[in-house]
């Protein structure tokens, strides 16, 4: 699934799971939560042209919680140019 979401980008996907049995419930918060995070990466951290790495990594926390951290390295959106345009379009006052 994550591979489809980043096919068109040179992103490489690491993910650590825990070694240990997730009820069904937990697996689907975690799964469409890491989903959500993978397509806001692809749409807004990373670009064609551009190397990366999105990772997710799953710990145990204390009291029986757990820790998902997902990170990427992407350079971001293009920010737009802080200069005017160089001419005004028809009708627009200067």
């Amino acid at each position: 699934m994550l591979a489809e979401t980043f096919r068109d980008l040179q992103v490489t996907v690491s993910i650590e799971p825990i070694p240990a049995p997730l009820s069904v419930s937990r697996m689907t918060a975690l799964v469409l939560l890491v989903n959500e995070a993978a397509l806001n990466a692809a749409n807004y951290a990373f670009r064609p042209g551009y190397d990366g790495i999105f990772a997710v990594s799953l710990r145990p926390h204390a009291g029986g919680a757990l820790r998902l951290v997902v990170h990427d390295d992407g350079p971001g959106p293009v920010r737009a140019s802080a200069e005017p345009p160089a001419t005004l379009p028809a009708g627009a006052r200067g």
